[in-house]
């Protein structure tokens, strides 16, 4: 069996890659390790009829052959895959550096980019490979999500290139503003923890 994995507390970009690399490896199993967080989780009963998303909690790790991991390098964020590195090969495609200890590769893509979804996208291209719309607007929401809409320093032109091949295949754009909420920024986060330390409950009348 062929596992593809991302990381604990998935966002955008992990599961679009995940769904991309399930389209590069066919019969891969998509494993979820802590299932879906934040907007992903207000979002999964649209996801639930067209992913097969599969809990890692029920995959038998003595019957995986080979792990595809996505959007995450670390052994200490995937879980019970853990357990598995060393003993079965992985293919790893990432847009953070490397670091010591990553998991070791047989394969892949590691690439300083916006978003992981930029680095398999090509590869789909290569391969005459499509996506339906949703699998495109989530992949978009993907890249959007990990540029800041294409604004963060680590933008490059990877990111935009997948962003248009992503919307030429039916990304609903409008769908991923909905999707993917503006993050705070610092001073706004030292203001809402300030706020929350000093919160009060007040009965009136």
């Amino acid at each position: 069996m062929r596992v593809v994995v991302a990381h604990e507390n998935l966002d955008f970009d992990a599961l679009g890659s995940m769904v991309l690399a399930g389209k590069l490896f066919p019969g891969s199993v998509l494993a979820l390790v802590g299932g879906l967080e934040g907007p992903l989780k207000e979002i999964a009963p649209l996801l639930e009829d067209r992913l097969d998303l599969l809990p890692a909690s029920e995959i038998p790790l003595d019957k995986v052959s080979e792990v595809i991991l996505v959007d995450n390098a670390r052994p200490e964020r995937i879980g019970p895959f853990r357990a598995l590195v060393g003993r079965v090969p992985f293919w790893v495609f990432d847009h953070h550096p490397r670091a010591p200890g990553d998991v070791p590769a047989v394969g892949g893509r590691v690439q300083e980019v916006g978003a992981t979804v930029s680095l398999l996208l090509p590869l789909l291209t290569e391969r005459g490979l499509a996506l339906t719309p949703l699998e495109a607007t989530l992949a978009y929401a993907g890249v959007w999500e990990d540029t800041g809409g294409f604004s963060f320093p680590s933008t490059t032109p990877l990111d935009l290139e997948a962003a248009h091949r992503l919307a030429l295949m039916g990304a609903e754009i409008p769908r991923v503003r909905a999707w993917v909420r503006p993050r705070l920024g610092e001073e706004a986060r030292t203001v809402l923890k300030e706020l929350l330390r000093t919160a009060r409950v007040v009965e009136v009348e």
